[in-house]
Protein backbone atom coordinates (compact mmCIF):
# COMPACT_ATOMS: atom_id res chain seq x y z
CA UNK A 1 0.00 0.00 0.00
CA UNK A 2 2.82 2.35 0.93
CA UNK A 3 4.56 1.58 -2.39
CA UNK A 4 1.40 2.38 -4.32
CA UNK A 5 1.08 5.71 -2.49
CA UNK A 6 4.71 6.58 -3.27
CA UNK A 7 4.20 5.74 -6.94
CA UNK A 8 1.15 7.99 -7.07
CA UNK A 9 3.10 10.73 -5.34
CA UNK A 10 5.91 10.45 -7.90
CA UNK A 11 3.41 10.53 -10.78
CA UNK A 12 1.75 13.62 -9.30
CA UNK A 13 5.08 15.41 -8.95
CA UNK A 14 6.01 14.54 -12.54
CA UNK A 15 2.64 15.80 -13.74
CA UNK A 16 3.09 19.10 -11.93
CA UNK A 17 6.59 19.51 -13.35
CA UNK A 18 5.31 18.74 -16.85
CA UNK A 19 2.58 21.36 -16.58
CA UNK A 20 5.05 23.91 -15.17
CA UNK A 21 7.54 23.38 -17.99
CA UNK A 22 4.72 23.61 -20.54
CA UNK A 23 3.58 26.94 -19.12
CA UNK A 24 7.12 28.28 -19.13
CA UNK A 25 7.62 27.10 -22.73
CA UNK A 26 4.36 28.74 -23.80
CA UNK A 27 5.38 31.92 -22.05
CA UNK A 28 8.72 31.95 -23.84
CA UNK A 29 6.98 31.22 -27.13
CA UNK A 30 4.58 34.12 -26.62
CA UNK A 31 7.49 36.34 -25.67
CA UNK A 32 9.34 35.30 -28.82
CA UNK A 33 6.19 35.94 -30.86
CA UNK A 34 5.95 39.40 -29.33
CA UNK A 35 9.57 40.02 -30.31
CA UNK A 36 8.81 38.83 -33.84
CA UNK A 37 5.74 41.03 -34.08
CA UNK A 38 7.81 43.96 -32.82
CA UNK A 39 10.34 43.32 -35.55
CA UNK A 40 7.57 43.12 -38.13
CA UNK A 41 6.19 46.51 -37.19
CA UNK A 42 9.59 48.16 -37.25
CA UNK A 43 9.31 49.19 -40.89
CA UNK A 44 12.18 50.64 -42.93
CA UNK A 45 11.75 52.47 -46.22
CA UNK A 46 13.97 54.30 -48.70
CA UNK A 47 12.80 57.14 -50.94
CA UNK A 48 14.01 58.19 -54.40
CA UNK A 49 16.79 60.28 -52.89
CA UNK A 50 18.36 57.48 -50.84
CA UNK A 51 16.98 58.60 -47.49
CA UNK A 52 15.87 55.93 -45.05
CA UNK A 53 13.12 56.13 -42.46
CA UNK A 54 11.92 53.63 -39.86
CA UNK A 55 8.41 53.36 -38.45
CA UNK A 56 7.17 51.39 -35.46
CA UNK A 57 3.71 51.06 -37.02
CA UNK A 58 1.83 51.91 -40.17
CA UNK A 59 1.17 55.67 -40.38
CA UNK A 60 -2.20 56.95 -39.21
CA UNK A 61 -1.61 60.68 -39.71
CA UNK A 62 -0.21 61.56 -43.15
CA UNK A 63 0.59 64.91 -44.74
CA UNK A 64 1.03 65.22 -48.51
CA UNK A 65 3.30 67.91 -49.93
CA UNK A 66 2.16 67.53 -53.55
CA UNK A 67 -1.07 67.11 -55.55
CA UNK A 68 0.16 63.87 -57.12
CA UNK A 69 0.80 62.22 -53.77
CA UNK A 70 -2.54 63.46 -52.50
CA UNK A 71 -4.25 61.76 -55.46
CA UNK A 72 -2.34 58.55 -54.79
CA UNK A 73 -3.24 58.52 -51.10
CA UNK A 74 -6.93 59.04 -51.82
CA UNK A 75 -6.89 56.39 -54.56
CA UNK A 76 -5.54 53.93 -51.99
CA UNK A 77 -8.45 54.65 -49.65
CA UNK A 78 -6.52 56.73 -47.11
CA UNK A 79 -9.04 59.53 -46.69
CA UNK A 80 -9.15 59.21 -42.90
CA UNK A 81 -5.36 59.09 -42.59
CA UNK A 82 -4.74 62.27 -44.64
CA UNK A 83 -4.57 65.20 -42.22
CA UNK A 84 -2.88 67.85 -44.38
CA UNK A 85 -2.33 68.80 -48.04
CA UNK A 86 -0.98 71.73 -50.05
CA UNK A 87 -3.13 74.58 -51.31
CA UNK A 88 -2.74 73.12 -54.84
CA UNK A 89 -4.27 69.75 -53.94
CA UNK A 90 -7.65 70.03 -55.66
CA UNK A 91 -8.43 66.44 -56.59
CA UNK A 92 -10.45 64.55 -55.55
CA UNK A 93 -12.97 67.01 -54.08
CA UNK A 94 -12.39 65.52 -50.62
CA UNK A 95 -8.88 67.02 -50.74
CA UNK A 96 -10.41 70.50 -50.56
CA UNK A 97 -11.78 69.66 -47.12
CA UNK A 98 -8.36 68.85 -45.68
CA UNK A 99 -6.16 71.19 -43.66
CA UNK A 100 -3.74 73.11 -45.90
CA UNK A 101 -0.07 73.50 -45.03
CA UNK A 102 0.97 76.02 -47.71
CA UNK A 103 2.45 75.56 -51.18
CA UNK A 104 5.35 73.65 -52.70
CA UNK A 105 8.24 75.88 -51.64
CA UNK A 106 6.38 77.66 -48.85
CA UNK A 107 5.11 74.81 -46.74
CA UNK A 108 4.41 75.94 -43.20
CA UNK A 109 6.75 73.88 -41.04
CA UNK A 110 5.11 75.02 -37.80
CA UNK A 111 1.69 74.06 -39.15
CA UNK A 112 2.95 70.66 -40.20
CA UNK A 113 4.46 70.00 -36.78
CA UNK A 114 1.30 71.18 -35.01
CA UNK A 115 -0.74 68.58 -36.91
CA UNK A 116 1.48 65.84 -35.41
CA UNK A 117 1.91 63.68 -38.53
CA UNK A 118 3.63 60.32 -38.35
CA UNK A 119 4.55 60.54 -42.06
CA UNK A 120 5.11 63.37 -44.56
CA UNK A 121 5.29 62.53 -48.29
CA UNK A 122 6.76 64.95 -50.83
CA UNK A 123 7.63 65.02 -54.55
CA UNK A 124 10.73 66.14 -56.37
CA UNK A 125 13.91 67.50 -54.87
CA UNK A 126 13.50 67.76 -51.09
CA UNK A 127 13.18 71.21 -49.52
CA UNK A 128 16.32 71.16 -47.37
CA UNK A 129 15.08 73.81 -44.93
CA UNK A 130 11.79 72.05 -44.36
CA UNK A 131 13.46 68.66 -44.21
CA UNK A 132 15.86 69.85 -41.53
CA UNK A 133 13.03 71.24 -39.38
CA UNK A 134 10.94 68.08 -39.71
CA UNK A 135 13.96 65.89 -39.00
CA UNK A 136 14.67 67.84 -35.81
CA UNK A 137 11.01 67.33 -34.86
CA UNK A 138 11.46 63.57 -35.42
CA UNK A 139 8.84 63.49 -38.23
CA UNK A 140 9.58 60.81 -40.90
CA UNK A 141 9.64 62.27 -44.41
CA UNK A 142 9.87 60.64 -47.83
CA UNK A 143 10.05 62.14 -51.32
CA UNK A 144 9.46 60.58 -54.74
CA UNK A 145 10.58 61.72 -58.18
CA UNK A 146 8.77 59.62 -60.79
CA UNK A 147 9.49 60.56 -64.40
CA UNK A 148 7.46 58.02 -66.40
CA UNK A 149 4.49 55.69 -66.09
CA UNK A 150 6.50 52.71 -64.83
CA UNK A 151 8.03 54.85 -62.09
CA UNK A 152 4.59 56.20 -61.15
CA UNK A 153 3.31 52.63 -60.85
CA UNK A 154 6.30 51.73 -58.67
CA UNK A 155 5.69 54.82 -56.52
CA UNK A 156 2.06 53.83 -55.96
CA UNK A 157 3.14 50.32 -54.94
CA UNK A 158 5.74 51.69 -52.53
CA UNK A 159 3.30 54.13 -50.95
CA UNK A 160 0.84 51.25 -50.69
CA UNK A 161 3.44 49.23 -48.83
CA UNK A 162 4.33 51.92 -46.32
CA UNK A 163 0.66 52.72 -45.61
CA UNK A 164 -0.53 49.10 -45.33
CA UNK A 165 -2.48 49.39 -48.58
CA UNK A 166 -0.51 46.94 -50.72
CA UNK A 167 -3.63 45.12 -51.90
CA UNK A 168 -5.30 48.37 -52.97
CA UNK A 169 -2.08 49.48 -54.69
CA UNK A 170 -1.86 46.19 -56.56
CA UNK A 171 -5.44 46.50 -57.81
CA UNK A 172 -4.93 50.13 -58.82
CA UNK A 173 -1.66 49.57 -60.68
CA UNK A 174 -3.05 46.49 -62.42
CA UNK A 175 -5.95 48.57 -63.73
CA UNK A 176 -3.52 51.30 -64.85
CA UNK A 177 -1.35 48.81 -66.73
CA UNK A 178 -4.36 47.21 -68.43
CA UNK A 179 -5.71 50.60 -69.55
CA UNK A 180 -2.27 51.67 -70.80
CA UNK A 181 -1.79 48.45 -72.75
CA UNK A 182 -5.27 48.71 -74.29
CA UNK A 183 -4.57 52.24 -75.53
CA UNK A 184 -1.18 51.27 -76.96
CA UNK A 185 -2.79 48.29 -78.70
CA UNK A 186 -5.38 50.56 -80.35
CA UNK A 187 -2.81 52.91 -81.89
CA UNK A 188 0.04 50.51 -82.62
CA UNK A 189 -0.72 50.16 -86.33
CA UNK A 190 -1.46 53.82 -86.95
CA UNK A 191 0.87 56.07 -88.90
CA UNK A 192 3.07 58.25 -86.68
CA UNK A 193 1.95 61.87 -86.56
CA UNK A 194 4.23 64.82 -85.81
CA UNK A 195 3.27 66.39 -82.46
CA UNK A 196 4.39 69.47 -80.54
CA UNK A 197 3.59 70.13 -76.90
CA UNK A 198 3.91 73.70 -75.65
CA UNK A 199 4.70 73.90 -71.96
CA UNK A 200 5.11 77.66 -71.86
CA UNK A 201 4.68 80.36 -74.54
CA UNK A 202 7.40 82.89 -73.67
CA UNK A 203 10.11 81.81 -73.89
CA UNK A 204 8.72 78.99 -75.99
CA UNK A 205 9.24 75.85 -73.93
CA UNK A 206 8.53 72.33 -75.14
CA UNK A 207 8.17 68.85 -73.70
CA UNK A 208 11.40 67.10 -74.56
CA UNK A 209 12.87 63.66 -73.98
CA UNK A 210 12.42 62.51 -70.39
CA UNK A 211 9.22 64.46 -69.78
CA UNK A 212 5.85 62.89 -69.05
CA UNK A 213 4.37 64.30 -72.24
CA UNK A 214 7.15 62.90 -74.40
CA UNK A 215 6.25 59.40 -73.20
CA UNK A 216 2.53 60.03 -73.59
CA UNK A 217 2.98 61.24 -77.17
CA UNK A 218 5.13 58.27 -78.15
CA UNK A 219 2.78 55.71 -76.52
CA UNK A 220 -0.15 57.41 -78.27
CA UNK A 221 1.29 56.84 -81.71
CA UNK A 222 2.74 60.30 -82.11
CA UNK A 223 6.21 61.55 -82.99
CA UNK A 224 7.35 64.24 -80.56
CA UNK A 225 9.21 66.79 -82.69
CA UNK A 226 11.40 67.83 -79.74
CA UNK A 227 12.29 64.31 -78.59
CA UNK A 228 15.94 64.92 -79.55
CA UNK A 229 16.38 67.61 -76.90
CA UNK A 230 18.91 67.19 -74.12
CA UNK A 231 16.50 68.53 -71.52
CA UNK A 232 13.07 67.39 -70.41
CA UNK A 233 11.71 70.92 -70.91
CA UNK A 234 13.90 72.79 -73.40
CA UNK A 235 13.46 76.34 -74.62
CA UNK A 236 13.28 76.24 -78.41
CA UNK A 237 13.51 78.73 -81.25
CA UNK A 238 10.11 79.30 -82.92
CA UNK A 239 11.90 78.89 -86.26
CA UNK A 240 12.72 75.30 -85.28
CA UNK A 241 9.07 74.65 -84.51
CA UNK A 242 7.99 76.08 -87.86
CA UNK A 243 10.66 74.08 -89.68
CA UNK A 244 9.63 70.78 -88.05
CA UNK A 245 6.02 71.54 -88.93
CA UNK A 246 3.93 69.58 -86.38
CA UNK A 247 0.59 68.16 -87.50
CA UNK A 248 -0.82 68.44 -83.99
CA UNK A 249 -0.23 71.28 -81.53
CA UNK A 250 -0.88 70.46 -77.85
CA UNK A 251 -0.75 72.82 -74.92
CA UNK A 252 -2.37 73.32 -71.52
CA UNK A 253 -5.81 74.76 -71.01
CA UNK A 254 -6.34 78.16 -69.40
CA UNK A 255 -8.42 80.46 -71.59
CA UNK A 256 -8.67 78.26 -74.66
CA UNK A 257 -10.41 80.69 -77.01
CA UNK A 258 -8.05 83.56 -76.25
CA UNK A 259 -4.97 81.39 -76.43
CA UNK A 260 -6.10 79.74 -79.65
CA UNK A 261 -6.16 83.14 -81.37
CA UNK A 262 -2.83 84.10 -79.80
CA UNK A 263 -1.13 80.97 -81.13
CA UNK A 264 -2.55 81.44 -84.63
CA UNK A 265 -1.32 85.03 -84.77
CA UNK A 266 2.32 84.30 -83.91
CA UNK A 267 4.74 85.20 -86.71
CA UNK A 268 5.20 82.34 -89.19
CA UNK A 269 2.78 79.99 -87.43
CA UNK A 270 0.25 80.23 -90.27
CA UNK A 271 2.44 77.82 -92.28
CA UNK A 272 2.33 75.06 -89.65
CA UNK A 273 0.11 72.10 -90.63
CA UNK A 274 -1.50 71.92 -87.17
CA UNK A 275 -2.53 75.59 -87.42
CA UNK A 276 -3.82 75.30 -90.99
CA UNK A 277 -5.89 72.20 -90.16
CA UNK A 278 -7.23 73.47 -86.84
CA UNK A 279 -5.55 70.74 -84.83
CA UNK A 280 -4.65 72.83 -81.79
CA UNK A 281 -5.77 71.06 -78.63
CA UNK A 282 -5.83 72.27 -75.04
CA UNK A 283 -5.31 69.72 -72.28
CA UNK A 284 -6.09 69.82 -68.58
CA UNK A 285 -2.64 70.40 -67.10
CA UNK A 286 -3.64 68.90 -63.74
CA UNK A 287 -4.27 65.59 -65.46
CA UNK A 288 -1.47 65.78 -68.03
CA UNK A 289 1.37 66.72 -65.70
CA UNK A 290 0.75 65.04 -62.34
CA UNK A 291 2.65 61.80 -61.69
CA UNK A 292 -0.30 60.01 -60.15
CA UNK A 293 -3.11 57.55 -60.99
CA UNK A 294 -4.68 59.91 -63.56
CA UNK A 295 -1.61 59.72 -65.82
CA UNK A 296 -3.45 56.99 -67.75
CA UNK A 297 -6.33 59.42 -68.29
CA UNK A 298 -3.74 61.79 -69.72
CA UNK A 299 -2.48 59.06 -72.04
CA UNK A 300 -5.99 58.37 -73.34
CA UNK A 301 -6.63 62.10 -73.69
CA UNK A 302 -3.51 62.54 -75.85
CA UNK A 303 -4.16 59.39 -77.88
CA UNK A 304 -7.69 60.55 -78.73
CA UNK A 305 -6.29 63.85 -80.05
CA UNK A 306 -3.64 62.15 -82.17
CA UNK A 307 -5.67 59.19 -83.50
CA UNK A 308 -9.37 59.94 -82.83
CA UNK A 309 -10.51 57.45 -85.45
CA UNK A 310 -9.52 54.39 -83.40
CA UNK A 311 -11.60 55.55 -80.43
CA UNK A 312 -14.85 56.14 -82.26
CA UNK A 313 -16.42 52.76 -81.39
Amino acid sequence: MKRVFNNRKIILVLLVLTITFSLVACGNKEENMDDTESEKTRLSYEDDFGRMISLDKYPERIISLSPSNTEILFALGLNDEIIGVTEYCDYPEAALEKETIGGFDKSDAEKIISLKPDLVIGSGDPNERLESILRDADIPTLSYDSKNIEEIISQIERIGEITNRSKEAEELTKEMKNRRDAIVEKVKDQEKIRVFYEVWPDPLTAAGKGSFMDELIELSGGDNITKDSKKAYPEIDPELLIDRNPEIYLTTMHNAEKEMDEIKERPGYHSIDAIQNGRIYFLDSNIASRPGPRIIEALEMVAKKIHPQVFED
